[in-house]
């Protein structure tokens, strides 16, 4: 769980799934609502390893931060919003298979709000897109980058060390961009 700011900053290190501490913000949740409730809505029942579980832990534990939290994600969510350099919180995607994993992801693949209301406190977070099954987490890359990128897989294709144009081998590496 990577927690955001509403300026797109970390509020704390990242939550993740092996970090046992929301073991009974858990069973908390679980005892709260039922184990087949939270199984029927999202078809998991809460373990320490989800979301939901260490947002629960957060608000108990370190209440100022669940304050400053503006957007919830995970890691390799955070690090393609990120690669995105859009540094706007509504660019975070994810997954459906890793939103599954939150706690708060409904059988029909929209975000059960009502879930998160209940595990954090408040719903008012942002959360990121779900990406459909064929939907790239970015558009493909356009200029120096793709011309980059052909002209290596051209060079590898060919054998030659060095892509058509570049003056290293290091400039021919898989994206590498001189921006």
């Amino acid at each position: 769980m990577v927690c955001l700011d509403a300026g797109g900053e970390v509020v704390r290190p990242a939550l993740l799934w092996n970090d046992t501490r929301s073991a009974g913000a858990a069973a908390d949740l679980v005892a709260e609502l039922g184990a087949k409730e939270w199984a029927t809505a999202t078809g998991l029942v809460p373990v320490a390893s989800f979301t939901a579980t260490k947002l629960r832990w957060l608000a108990a534990h370190e209440p100022a931060n669940a304050r400053r939290t503006a957007a919830v994600c995970l890691p390799h969510d955070w690090l393609t919003w990120k690669l995105r350099g859009t540094g706007s919180l509504d660019d975070l995607v994810t997954d459906r298979s890793d939103a599954s994993g939150t706690g708060y992801l409904g059988l029909t693949g929209e975000y059960r709000l009502d879930l998160l209301e209940r595990a954090f406190g408040r719903s008012d977070v942002r959360l990121p897109r779900v990406l459909g099954p064929a939907e790239p987490p970015a558009a493909r890359p356009t200029g120096c980058c793709s011309a980059r990128a052909r002209a290596t897989t051209r060079a590898r294709r060919s054998g030659s060390a060095r892509a058509a144009g570049t003056s290293s081998s290091r400039s021919a590496r898989p994206g590498w961009c001189p921006r």
